[in-house]
């Protein structure tokens, strides 16, 4: 049996807050002959429905208040401005060093001339960055919306008055809850408990996974292009190096949870990106050199198929999530230590 409550907010003439909550019972129905699935491995709809609820809270991107990721791990109470500023900030410098680094590449001395700048999307380093390009740029605008529109929630009850007497929430005239406002900050923090719908908006979600994939690539992508050859200006260690440390930093000014098992997106991201270099050498595309490889000795579909395998079994198993548990323990480090400075 499932509770659906319904919430309305009515303001009266005095000042008062009244929650009308109304609850519904609903059964849950479940077809007697099953699913083919269930029949076969002696499971219920109800098992396969819990084992998707299960997968969801660990691998999801949900079941997390959004305050979370509208204001920074050191400040999730108070005045979010400066959060905004660095979302903005940190958006910006990104966005200003990618286009830098695309009109430059392709061109000496940097880079290895080449007439078609497309052709650095080849290289899975461009693929990271422009992955926490877009990250960047929609977490600042992400968490502008949220603060804008919650402030215009919060306008509602402008008229809203501490001064009054009691303040009186009636839930379907059973329940009564007595509220009395002790100055602003409490006044401040009913209007973001009425506010709040305590649901995940689908953009903060949406986030969540380009944070999980910038993250999770950024390390790797480091990674691979060391194991070839060492940046020799800024541009390439902009790419192949100050992207980590900028991750490295979010990691520890956010206060959105960071899941483990969230490594499977990030392993699905450097397997599309296999499938994508297998397309193009299907086709006869070359490299911006001239040639069949994409990384000479390491991902060459044409020459030697079998260091590719391996390429591609190292980025997506071993690389992935050895990125992913980097940020993961980063982050749960910075939860810990916050914590027992919060219980000093």
């Amino acid at each position: 049996m499932t509770i659906v409550l319904s919430v309305n907010y009515i303001p009266d003439k005095k000042n008062s807050v009244t929650l009308r909550i109304s609850a519904v019972n609903t059964v849950r129905t479940v077809r007697r002959n099953g699913c083919c699935a269930a029949k076969k491995f002696g499971f219920s709809q109800k098992h396969w429905s819990e084992c998707g609820t299960y997968f969801l809270s660990v691998c999801g991107f949900g079941g997390v208040t959004p305050e979370r990721f509208a204001f920074s791990a050191f400040n999730c109470d108070g005045f979010p401005g400066l959060y905004i500023l660095y979302r903005c900030m940190i958006a910006l410098y990104q966005f200003v060093w990618t286009v830098l680094i695309v009109r430059e590449w392709g061109n000496e001395p940097h880079y290895t001339p080449s007439d078609q700048k497309w052709k650095m999307l080849l290289f899975l380093s461009y693929w990271s960055y422009f992955g926490l390009t877009g990250y960047f740029m929609f977490a600042a605008i992400a968490v502008s919306v949220y603060h804008y529109t919650r402030h215009n929630a919060g306008s509602l009850l402008s008229n809203f008055s501490p001064d009054e007497s009691e303040k009186t929430i009636t839930v379907d005239e059973v329940i009564t809850l007595n509220v009395v406002e002790k100055g602003d900050r409490n006044k401040n923090n009913m209007i973001k408990g009425l506010t709040d719908k305590r649901e995940l908006p689908n953009y903060f979600s949406f986030m969540w996974f380009l944070q999980v994939i910038a993250y999770s690539t950024s390390i790797g992508a480091t990674i691979v292009y060391w194991l070839q050859e060492r940046p020799n200006h800024i541009f390439g260690a902009h790419v192949h190096g100050i992207n980590t440390v900028l991750c490295s930093i979010d990691a520890i000014v956010i206060a959105n949870p960071y899941r483990f098992c969230h490594v499977i997106y990030a392993s699905l991201f450097c397997l599309s990106y296999i499938l994508f270099t297998v397309i193009f050498w299907t086709f006869g595309g070359l490299n911006h050199k001239g040639y069949r490889y994409i990384y000479k000795n390491h991902l060459d579909w044409e020459n030697n198929i079998s260091d590719s395998l391996l390429f591609t079994f190292f980025i997506t198993f071993i690389i992935a999530p050895i990125s992913n548990s980097f940020f993961w323990l980063l982050i749960k480090i910075k939860e810990n230590i916050i914590q027992q400075w919060i219980n000093e």
